[in-house]
C-alpha cells in the first residue's frame, strides 16, 4: 500500500508583531500562567512522543501486514509450484514407462484388429483381459498418488482406458459430447503441440460435474519414436482449493485464493461456506488490473490496455473486496503455469481493521494519558511525561526490531496499566509471529521430507527395474536405502525355499564400519526366524513395517546379547511382498536412538510393494529364459547325439573285433582296450544327452503317489552307501499322473548329487512325501505353479551345501562343480525337464555347511482329472 508522505504540521508559524500594548502581557495571573505553562510543558512532549509513536506503530503494523501477505502468498505460490512440479514429474515418468507405452500399443492394435466399434471392443473379453493384466500399474499409480482418474486415448480420439471407467470410457473426445470438455481440450492441445498441457478448471459431466482440470502428454513409441496416443491425468479442484484455504499467518480475516482470466474463482473462499469455484467472480482492483494486463499481453486487439499496469510483484494496495470490506491485498501472476496452458492469479488479502487493530488500542492509551495529565498537571506533569514517553519509545524500538525480523522478547517498563496492555499486545503479536514462522518452517520441512521420500521411492524402483536379476534387485535397493538414510547397517532375510514360515539370512549386506559391527554380523548369519518370532518374524506374520527405538535390552529384539556389544540402537524392518505374500524382509540399523518415523515407514512399505512387483516380473523372465534355453539345447543335443552315435558305432564295433584277435596282455590289445573303454563312455554320454533332449513325450499313467515313493525308495536304498543314514517320512496323499521310469530317473539324479555332497560318506538323507496346497501368491510366487493340490516330494541331505552365487545355475545344462571327467552336468537339468513335462516344478534351497533340500511338486488327480 502506498502511504502518503504528508505529515501534519506541529506548532504555529503565525508570528505576532510587537505593536500589542505591553499591559496585555500581564492580563493573566501568575497561577494561571504557571498552570498553562505546566500544561504546555506536559502536553507538548506527550504530543510529540504520541505522534512519532503513532507514525512508527502505523508503519510497523503496515510493514508487518505487508510481510505477512508476501510470506503467505510466496508460501502458497511455492506450494502450488511444488504440486505442479510433482504432477509434471509423475506425467513424465508415466509417459516414458515402457509398460504404459506397450499397454497403449496393445489397446490400439487389438482394437483395430477386432474390426468392432469402440463399444463392442470395450465389452469384449480381450479388452477385459488387457484391462486386468496391463492396466494394473496405472491403477496402482492412481491409487498411490491420489489422482481422480487416468486416461489412455488413441490418436483418433477414442478413450480406450480409464481407471474409474466413468461415462467417458469409449467416447471420442474429438467428435462426441465431451469434445469441448476439459478432457477434449487437453487432448487436442497435447496432440497439436506435442508438449505437456493443462486444461483449465471446468465442470466435468462424467464426474458428476465436479470441477476438474486435466493434464495431457503424448505417448511415443519406445522403438520408432512416433506418437501413438495421449496419457491424461484428471485432477479435482479440491486439492488445490485446500492448499489455498490453509491459513498461514493471516489472522482471523486473511485468506488466499486463485482467480482465472474470466474473473471467476478457481478455489474456494475462506469466508463462504458453499463452494465458490467457478461460481464467484472477483472484480477487485488487483484482479481487474491483472486481467486487463493479461488481455493486452495475450490479445493484440486489447493492446491499448497495456497502459493499465498491474500491481507490481509483492506490492500491497488498499481496496474493497467481494464482501464490500476494506482490505489490504496483493495479486501474483503464476507465470510458471503459462507454459502448461493456464493463466491464473494468486490473491492474498487481510481485513484492514484486523491489520491495524493495535492502532485503536494505542489511541485509547494516549487518550487516557492525556486525561490523567490534565487532571494532575500541577502534581504529575514532569513525572508523567517521563514515565509515559520512555515506555512508548521502548515499544517503538521493539516494533522496529519486529519489523526488521527480530522476534525476541524485550523487557519494557510498564508503569501504567495502559502501557502494560500495549506491551502485552506487542508480546502476543511476537508470540503469534513466532508461531506462524515455526508453523511455516515445519510445513516447509515436512514438504521437503515428503519430496525426498518420493524421490527415494522413484530412485529405488528405477534401480530395481534396471537390475539384471533378483539378487541385484535386493542388493541395489539395500544400498540405495542405506545411503539415503545414512544408517550404517542394512541386511536382508529371505523366506526359506523349503519352509514358507521361516526366514533365513541372506548374504546381502550393506555395512559401514565392518569391524565395529562384526559381532552383530556373525550373530545374524547364524540366526533364523520363524513366523511371529523376533522382529523379522513379526514382520513376516503381519506384513507391516516395524520400528524399535533402542534394541538395547529390548525383549522384542532377540539378537541383543548383554555380554557382546553389537554397537547398534534404533532399527526398523519392512516386508517385500509378492501378491500380498512376504518373500523377504529388509532390516536397517542405526548406532543412535531414533524415534519412529511414520512417513518413512509408509514410504518403505510402498517400496516393499514396488520391489515385490519387480521381483515377480524378474522371476517370470528367468523362468521363461531357462525354459527356452532348455528347449533350444534339447533340440541341439538331440541332433548332435544322433550324429555322434553314428560315428561311435563303427569305432566301438571295429575296436572290439580287432581286440579279440589280439593276444591278451599285448601292448596292442591294451591300447585297443583303452579305445574301447573311451568309446563306451562316449556312448553312455550319448544316452544321457538323448535323455536330456527328451525327444519322446512321457508315457503318463495314473499312479498312487505313496506306492510310487515306496518303489523309488527301494531304488534309493540300492544306491545309497550303508555309511549314510536314509530316513523316510511318507504320507498318503492320493494319485498322480506320471511316467514312473522318468520320474524315478529324476529322483535318482538328485540322490546322486546328495551322496556326492556328503563328505566322508557319513551323513543323513531324508526322503519325504506330503500333500501341499498352492494358493494365490504362496508357492506359486516363486515356482510359477497354478493354484491347486500337489504331491510334495522332498529330498534333504546334510552335506556341504551349495553356495548362494551358484544355486541359481544348478539346473543349467552342462553346469557342474565336479572335476573334468567326473560328471556331465546333465543330471539336474534332466530332472528339471522331466518334472516340467509333468506340469510340476522343482525347487532347491541350501545353506552352505548345513546341507541342501530339493523339493518336487507334482499335481494330484482330483475328481478323476489331472490338475493342469
Amino acid at each position: 500500500m502506498r502511504i502518503s508522505d504528508a505529515k501534519p504540521k506541529i506548532g504555529n508559524d503565525d508570528r505576532e508583531g510587537g505593536n500589542r500594548p505591553a499591559r496585555t502581557r500581564f492580563m493573566v495571573g501568575l497561577g494561571q500562567a504557571i498552570s498553562t505553562g505546566s500544561v504546555l510543558m506536559a502536553l507538548t512532549p506527550l504530543a510529540i512522543v504520541g505522534y512519532f509513536s503513532y507514525q512508527s506503530s502505523t508503519e510497523s503494523l503496515m510493514k508487518n501486514a505487508t510481510d505477512a501477505l508476501i510470506s503467505a502468498s510466496e508460501y502458497k505460490r511455492q506450494t502450488i509450484l511444488d504440486y505442479v512440479t510433482r504432477i509434471k514429474k509423475d506425467m513424465e515418468s508415466q509417459s516414458e514407462l515402457v509398460s504404459n507405452i506397450r499397454f497403449m500399443k496393445k489397446l490400439e492394435s487389438r482394437y483395430v484388429a477386432s474390426g468392432e466399434n469402440i463399444g463392442e471392443f470395450l465389452d469384449s473379453f480381450e479388452w477385459a483381459t488387457l484391462n486386468v493384466e496391463d492396466g494394473a500399474d496405472l491403477r496402482t499409480f492412481q491409487l498411490t498418488f491420489g489422482y481422480y482418474d487416468v486416461f489412455l486415448v488413441g490418436l483418433d480420439g477414442n478413450v480406450l482406458f480409464t481407471v474409474e471407467e466413468e461415462d467417458d470410457l469409449g467416447t471420442n473426445v474429438l467428435t462426441d459430447k465431451y469434445a469441448e470438455s476439459g478432457l477434449g481440450k487437453a487432448f487436442r492441445g497435447a496432440l497439436e503441440t506435442g508438449e505437456m498441457l493443462f486444461s483449465d478448471l471446468a465442470p466435468y459431466g462424467p464426474s458428476d460435474d465436479l470441477p476438474s482440470m486435466f493434464l495431457a502428454n503424448v505417448l511415443e513409441d519406445d522403438e520408432t519414436g512416433e506418437t501413438i496416443g495421449v496419457l491424461i491425468f484428471q485432477l479435482p479442484a479440491a486439492k488445490i482449493s485446500n492448499m489455498m484455504k490453509e491459513n498461514i499467518g493471516l489472522g482471523e480475516t486473511g485468506e488466499t485464493f486463485l482467480v482465472g482470466p474470466d474473473s471467476f474463482m478457481r478455489s474456494n473462499a475462506r469466508h463462504i461456506e458453499e463452494s465458490t469455484i467457478l461460481k464467484t467472480t472477483i472484480a477487485t482492483a488487483p484482479v481487474t488490473a491483472w486481467m486487463a494486463y493479461e488481455r493486452a499481453r495475450h490479445n493484440p486487439a486489447h493492446a491499448g490496455e497495456l497502459g493499465v499496469s498491474p500491481s507490481k510483484h509483492g506490492e500491497v494496495i488498499l481496496y474493497r473486496d467481494y464482501r464490500s470490506v476494506d482490505v489490504l491485498g496483493l495479486a501474483h501472476n503464476l507465470e510458471f503455469l503459462e507454459e502448461l496452458g493456464l493463466h491464473w492469479a494468486l490473491v492474498a488479502k487481510i481485513d484492514q481493521a484486523e491489520a491495524f487493530s493495535p492502532i485503536v488500542g494505542l489511541q485509547r492509551v494516549f487518550m487516557v494519558l492525556l486525561s490523567v495529565t490534565l487532571v494532575a498537571v500541577f502534581f504529575l506533569s514532569w513525572f508523567i511525561s517521563r514515565r509515559i514517553v520512555s515506555p512508548i519509545r521502548e515499544l517503538t524500538n521493539w516494533s522496529r526490531r519486529i519489523a526488521a525480523g527480530d522476534l525476541s522478547d524485550m523487557d519494557v517498563t510498564a508503569p501504567f496499566y495502559e502501557i502494560g496492555s500495549l506491551n502485552d499486545g506487542f508480546g502476543k503479536a511476537v508470540i503469534s509471529l513466532r508461531q506462524a514462522e515455526s508453523k511455516l518452517k515445519f510445513s516447509r520441512d515436512k514438504l521437503i521430507d515428503r519430496t525426498e521420500l518420493l524421490k527415494l521411492l522413484y530412485t529405488v524402483t528405477t534401480i530395481a527395474n534396471e537390475s539384471e536379476n533378483i539378487d541385484k534387485v535386493l542388493e541395489n535397493s539395500l544400498k540405495e536405502i542405506c545411503e539415503y538414510l545414512g544408517w550404517p547397517v542394512g541386511h536382508i532375510y529371505t523366506v526359506s525355499g523349503s519352509n514358507p514360515d521361516k526366514l533365513v539370512p541372506k548374504g546381502a549386506w550393506r555395512m559401514r564400519g565392518s569391524r565395529q559391527f562384526s559381532t552383530f554380523r556373525e550373530i545374524t548369519k547364524k540366526t533364523e526366524f520363524t513366523r511371529g518370532v523376533g522382529m523379522p518374524g513379526r514382520v513376516l506374520e503381519s506384513g507391516e513395517p516395524e520400528w524399535i527405538e533402542d534394541v538395547t535390552g529390548n525383549p522384542k529384539f532377540l539378537r541383543w546379547m548383554p555380554d557382546k556389544g553389537i554397537g547398534l540402537k534404533a532399527c526398523f524392518c519392512f516386508p517385500i511382498k509378492v501378491r500380498n505374500k512376504v518373500v523377504a524382509v529388509m532390516e536397517f540399523f542405526s548406532a543412535e536412538i531414533k524415534e519412529p518415523n511414520e512417513p518413512l515407514l509408509q514410504a518403505v512399505d510402498n517400496i516393499g510393494t514396488q520391489l515385490g512387483q519387480v521381483i515377480e516380473r524378474k522371476q517370470a523372465e528367468e523362468e521363461r529364459r531357462l525354459t527356452h534355453k532348455m528347449q533350444a539345447l534339447g533340440g541341439l543335443a538331440a541332433g548332435i547325439s544322433h550324429n555322434f552315435n553314428n560315428l561311435l558305432q563303427p569305432i566301438l564295433g571295429l575296436s572290439e573285433r580287432v581286440a579279440r584277435k589280439m593276444p591278451r596282455g599285448s601292448e596292442e590289445r591294451k591300447q585297443l582296450d583303452v579305445v574301447t573303454l573311451a568309446a563306451r563312455r562316449s556312448k553312455e554320454l550319448v544316452v544321457q544327452i538323448l535323455a536330456f533332449a527328451r525327444q519322446s513325450e512321457p508315457k503318463l499313467g495314473r499312479a498312487d503317489a505313496r506306492l510310487f515313493a515306496d518303489s523309488a525308495l527301494e531304488l534309493i536304498r540300492l544306491t545309497v552307501p550303508t555309511s549314510i543314514i536314509l530316513e523316510e517320512r511318507l504320507e498318503e496323499v492320493g494319485n498322480v499322473f506320471i511316467d514312473t521310469m522318468q520320474m524315478e530317473n529324476a529322483i535318482l539324479n538328485i540322490i546322486t548329487n546328495a551322496i556326492d555332497a556328503i563328505s566322508g560318506g557319513n551323513g543323513t538323507i531324508t526322503f519325504s512325501l506330503s500333500r501341499a496346497e498352492v494358493d494365490e501368491g504362496k508357492q506359486q510366487s516363486f515356482l510359477q505353479l497354478k493354484p491347486g493340490t500337489y504331491a510334495k516330494l522332498s529330498i534333504a541331505d546334510t552335506g556341504c551345501g551349495i553356495d548362494e552365487e551358484i544355486l541359481g545355475k544348478i539346473f543349467d545344462p552342462f553346469f557342474t562343480t565336479k572335476e573334468p571327467g567326473a560328471g556331465s552336468g546333465l543330471g539336474l537339468s534332466t530332472t528339471f525337464g522331466i518334472v516340467a513335462s509333468h506340469n510340476g516344478a522343482v525347487h532347491a534351497a541350501s545353506t552352505p555347511g548345513k546341507g541342501s533340500t530339493f523339493v518336487i511338486y507334482l499335481p494330484l488327480i482330483e475328481t478323476g482329472r489331472v490338475v493342469h
